[in-house]
């Protein structure tokens, strides 16, 4: 999902970083915080699931669930 966004300048990149946060605050912190450390911060797995205090399986079940969320609540607007 966050791999589509593409900007063609930094006041873009600015802009679609702005409503990426907004995007994101919708959903629960444990999903977003999988979400943020493996989709934007380029953690794995088991990285994230070290920082954020939770399993391996955890981490996966989050990102899963906030990027089905995600693409149900603003897919059809891409």
């Amino acid at each position: 999902w966050a791999e589509t966004l593409a900007v063609d300048s930094d006041e873009d990149a600015s802009d679609a970083h702005k409503d990426l946060t907004l995007v994101l605050a919708d959903l629960p912190l444990r999903q977003r915080e999988a979400i943020e450390h493996t989709r934007l911060m380029g953690l794995s797995i088991s990285e994230t699931a070290e920082r954020i205090g939770q399993t391996e399986a955890s981490v996966k079940v989050n990102i899963h669930r906030g990027l089905k969320t995600l693409m149900a609540k603003w897919g059809a607007k891409a």
